[in-house]
């Protein structure tokens, strides 16, 4: 019973901390692969942004030149373009074609490395207006951009650059002149996505529209993602297999956990088992010993009592004086020891019962002041021969318990501060009625203890001296069966001692108490 009572709060608190460290574990494992997919959202749409960038470059590189501005505008040449800007197609991997469009945004030259797969038609409707801010101020300025083409469920990112002059210094033009372009091409097929995001350790990279369901982490493709956005009534959305570290060190490390934990659990079921089977063991032979003693403290009480007997009527002369000196101080000594013995065995016997669960309580109404003023003045003989000093100040009270336990701890607290109070202390009794309780305070002016001292005096048999030097016979019993006496009546004690000073001891007991304790 006691082991459950004590594995019982331990085991909650473990499997409690235990439940909350995983929570916490899957908190951060979440937290962890929330923040890698932002990661490699973030990288995903850097990386498109650079390669329009790139694209632009490529354009801008490409269309301010002044041979460009020579074959492309003052006097256009198609076999140039054919040969130069063709030429750049062929050198660079990630340029899937080109579409060169005069100022009119007429097509003068396309080229693609693989012309079954592109129509030009399908990516410049969306984006004229955007050509259009493409215009000449002066002979001299570049500019080129980047745009994003979403149409028929394909995914182009475009590089744009305007034919320049490449004068170093050029007066600014009577009014803006539209100029050809050069669009410098890459479609994000699904190889190329995957590849794309292979570079970058992003896998199962797809491009999505509204009415496919991607099965993975996604996000849409739109202004926020790149400025500059042409597509078709369907939303487009890239989708990718998110990559989770911490998930994956949780998993590599569940397996190992699970089985460091179930041993621990069996270790310790059977340490339960075993505990469970050594105290039970403890509380049968504890039990034992409680009845062993309960029944030899009757069995040496009978004829203790008719040794204290026979040897009272010898000491007071019934049947013959004895008038050798001797043997009336050996009857003395005969009558006192056993008496002593008797009160041992007394308090031996009581605590066993009390122990062995046999004790039953008789609660009676009585007024508690009065009982008070008997025990004082039964022990009044001890007190005067050590004149001390015994006052007391009680309140009236009536209370519902066991008399006779209670008498039994007043008795055993006052003969203790008596017995331990040095020639001519004092001993104080009070008694207050506090609300349903009534409270005893017993102070003596006598020897203290530390609390070290007071420790060993609380425990069973416990004596603050040796067997051999103490001032003070005893069993070691007192306190310990003074405790025990105010658990049976609902009670409570306090004890507060300081060496050399005294002894207060405070009782409280409720005023009512049930029938049966």
């Amino acid at each position: 019973m006691y082991i459950r009572q004590l594995t019982i709060p331990v085991v909650s608190i473990l499997l409690i901390c235990a439940a909350g460290f995983v929570y916490i574990l899957q908190e951060a494992v979440g937290r962890a692969d929330e923040e890698v997919i932002r990661s490699d959202a973030r990288v995903l749409e850097a990386q498109v942004g650079d390669l329009g960038r790139s694209l632009a470059l490529i354009a801008e590189d490409n269309s301010w030149w002044a041979d460009a501005y020579e074959n492309l505008y003052n006097k256009p040449n198609l076999e140039w373009a054919k040969v130069t800007i063709g030429e750049t197609v062929n050198g660079i991997d990630f340029i899937d074609g080109v579409i060169i469009l005069d100022e009119n945004d007429t097509i003068f030259f396309q080229y693609f490395e693989d012309p079954s797969l592109y129509d030009a038609n399908l990516i410049l409707p969306d984006l004229l207006t955007y050509l259009q801010t493409f215009e000449a101020v002066d002979n001299s300025s570049s500019k080129s951009g980047s745009a994003l083409v979403l149409k028929d469920g394909r995914f182009f990112i475009l590089g744009i650059g305007m034919v320049q002059n490449l004068l170093e210094k050029s007066e600014p033009l009577p009014k803006p002149e539209r100029r050809p372009v050069l669009i410098f091409i890459r479609e994000m097929r699904p190889d190329n996505l995957q590849a794309f995001g292979d570079r970058l350790s992003i896998h199962d990279v797809h491009l999505h529209t509204s009415t496919e369901i991607p099965s993975a982490v996604h996000m849409p493709i739109d202004r926020s993602f790149f400025p500059t956005v042409y597509s078709d009534d369907l939303p487009y959305i890239l989708s990718w297999q998110p990559r989770t570290p911490g998930t994956e060190i949780l998993m590599d490390t569940a397996i190992p956990f699970l089985l460091i934990f179930g041993v621990a659990s069996a270790a310790f079921a059977i340490f339960f088992k075993r505990a469970s089977r050594f105290v039970s063991d403890i509380d049968k032979a504890n039990q034992a010993k409680s009845e062993f003693l309960a029944n030899m403290s009757h069995e040496i009480r009978t004829p203790l009592n008719a040794i204290i007997g026979f040897s009272d009527m010898m000491r007071l002369g019934i049947f013959e004086p004895i008038t050798n000196k001797r043997n009336k101080e050996y009857i003395e000594h005969i009558h006192e020891s056993g008496v002593h013995l008797l009160s041992i065995i007394n308090d031996i016997l009581d605590l066993s019962k009390i122990e062995a669960g046999k004790w039953q309580t008789r609660p009676e109404e009585f007024e508690v002041d009065a009982e008070i003023e008997e025990c004082v003045a039964t022990l009044e003989p001890s007190a005067s021969k050590k004149e001390l000093h015994v006052s007391c100040s009680l309140d009236k009270m009536l209370m519902y318990t066991d008399k006779k336990i209670l008498r039994q701890i007043l008795l055993n607290v006052l003969s203790n501060a008596i017995k331990f109070t040095d020639q001519g202390g004092a001993v104080r009794i009070s008694g207050t009625n506090v609300d349903t309780e009534y409270l005893i305070e017993i102070e003596d002016t006598g020897i203290g203890m530390t609390p070290e001292e007071l420790a060993i005096a609380s425990a069973h048999f416990g004596q603050v001296q040796s067997t051999y030097a103490r001032d003070h016979s005893g069993t070691g019993l007192g306190i310990p069966l003074i405790h025990e006496f105010t658990a049976l009546l609902e009670g409570s004690i306090t004890i507060k001692s300081t060496k050399d000073v005294g002894t207060t001891v405070t009782l409280t007991f409720p005023r009512n108490l049930p029938e049966t304790i």
